[in-house]
Parts: C-alpha cells; sequence; structure tokens
C-alpha cells in the first residue's frame, strides 16, 4: 500500500452538494473521498490526454463516466480533516446557506410553468465559508495497481497531479497546495489507533475517547454522514455509505479521536493518523 498527505489552504470554503436534491441544495462539511480523488485524478486524466469524460463499453452498452474512472481503481480510501495543530490557530470554519436567485420553473405545475410569477425564486445554497483554512487529505492505493496505471514513476507523477490541484468541489473552490507527501510501502498496524480522518463506520467497532483538547475551543465531537461507494459512471447510483467524522458539522471543526477498528479492517497510518480499509 502508499499513502499520500496534502495539505490544501483554501480561498474561502467549498461546496460539494448532497446528492437526490434539486431545489433545496444543502452540502457537506467535509468533502467526500470521490471529490477528494477526484481532485487528484483531474491532472492524471489531462496528462494522459483524456478529456472531461470517456466511453466503456459494459455488455455491450456504451457507458459515459467521469475521466478519474481511469484511475479509481487505483485508491482504496480517501479521507481529510480541518487542521489547526501546525499553524497554532484556531480558525473555524461555518457552514452556510446562501439565498440565490433560480430559474424554479421545472418545480411547478404544468400549468404553471407558463406564468412569470412562477419562473423564478430563492434557493438555499449550501457551503462551507473557512477563509484561510487548512485541510489536510490522505489517501492510500495499491502499489501493485498504480504501477499498471500511472507507470513505474508513479511517486513522481502523483506528487505532481496533488501540487496540480486547484479547486476542492465546485470549481470556485479555490485552495492552494502548500505540502504534499508520498508514502511507499506501508505496512497494516493492529488493534487501537488515533485519528483525525473520517472513517468508514463498518469498518470501526466502537469509539472509545474523544480528544476535547485537539479541537479549536473545546469543539470536539463526533458525527455521522452518509457518503457512498466509489464511482464515476454517469446517471449511475452508488451505494451509500456512512463515515464516523470526527468534530462538530457546525461550526466546522475537526478533533482527534481514538477507535477500535472491526476485525475486517486493515489500518494503515497515513501521516500520524490512521485510516481503516476493508481487509
Amino acid at each position: 500500500m502508499f499513502g499520500v498527505l496534502m495539505r490544501v489552504r483554501f480561498a474561502w470554503g467549498f461546496s460539494v452538494k448532497a446528492p437526490k436534491e434539486a431545489k433545496a441544495q444543502s452540502a457537506y462539511s467535509v468533502p467526500p473521498p470521490t471529490t477528494l480523488i477526484g481532485a487528484v485524478s483531474k491532472h492524471l486524466s489531462s496528462s494522459s490526454g483524456l478529456g472531461e469524460t470517456v466511453v466503456y463499453q459494459v455488455s455491450k452498452k456504451e457507458v459515459i463516466a467521469s475521466a478519474a474512472s481511469r484511475f479509481s481503481s487505483v485508491f482504496r480510501a480517501a479521507s481529510a480533516f480541518y487542521d489547526n495543530e501546525r499553524s497554532g490557530r484556531f480558525p473555524l470554519g461555518k457552514y452556510w446557506e446562501d439565498q440565490i436567485r433560480y430559474q424554479v420553473l421545472q418545480f411547478q405545475k404544468p400549468t404553471r410553468r407558463g406564468l412569470p410569477q412562477f419562473r423564478f425564486n430563492l434557493i438555499p445554497a449550501g457551503k462551507v465559508y473557512f477563509p484561510g483554512g487548512e485541510m489536510v487529505v490522505g489517501l492510500l492505493g495499491s502499489e501493485e495497481e498504480v504501477r499498471k496505471t500511472i507507470g513505474d514513476q508513479w511517486a513522481v507523477k502523483l506528487r505532481d497531479a496533488c501540487y496540480a490541484v486547484t479547486s476542492i468541489g465546485s470549481k470556485e473552490g479555490i485552495v492552494e497546495v502548500e505540502e504534499v507527501e508520498v508514502m511507499e510501502s506501508l505496512s497494516p498496524i493492529s488493534g487501537e489507533f488515533e485519528t483525525r480522518f473520517y472513517q468508514r463506520m463498518d469498518l470501526i467497532e466502537e469509539v472509545l475517547e474523544i480528544d476535547y483538547g485537539s479541537a479549536p475551543y473545546g469543539l470536539a465531537g463526533a458525527y455521522v454522514e452518509r457518503f457512498w461507494e466509489m464511482g464515476y459512471g454517469w446517471g449511475v447510483q452508488q451505494r451509500p455509505v456512512e463515515y464516523i467524522v470526527p468534530g462538530r458539522r457546525d461550526p466546522v471543526t475537526s478533533c482527534r479521536i481514538r477507535v477500535r477498528p472491526t476485525r475486517n479492517a486493515a489500518v494503515y497510518l497515513v501521516g500520524k493518523d490512521g485510516i481503516a480499509v476493508p481487509a
């Protein structure tokens, strides 16, 4: 296994909308795994001569997918947390929903769609405001798969792809990549572990301890967020997966927790924090 540790700084924050939402647009308080992998895969795709989409033949049927799908087999897990330990600062992120004027006639009854008074309305659009906030992204992947997909110079190409990340989530969520570390030949650890990364809930048996001193102003805790399995096919609904997120949803913070993994989990340290993957 290999690991990647990437530190980014937000210009203003980011926005990743929750799925199955149309008129009301709530957002996540932390970027999902597919968003993080997609951000890194963007440069890998463009440097390989791929566009934004690719077409596969599956059972004699054409399937359209994001170009990130060419590299998704490389990664086993992706996670993130907000960091204030290195800088000694104590910034807080804030979940917010802007009221934006949108065209909403498609949500109206057919008899109303042609009437001017039903054409526009205010729609809540969710985002996390975190100007100057730092986020640490952790990736785990298969060294065998990455050599097949990217080649023998995979570590250099992967590092370059991380430094080429310009946004997280929506294209307006501009970030600056400050530091990247690629770790080769990681070995699994056994037993309980500490982490600030969010973890798959089905791989964690118990949350043993929450370190309230590791969060700004003691705003520590843990909550459950529902993401989904990795997949980049257009129109394909992925199976939902629940994650344990250390910290607070609003105001947005991260903290350190101590957990006990299940027997079917393999745990690897990415930097100082563990990430559990299916064994």
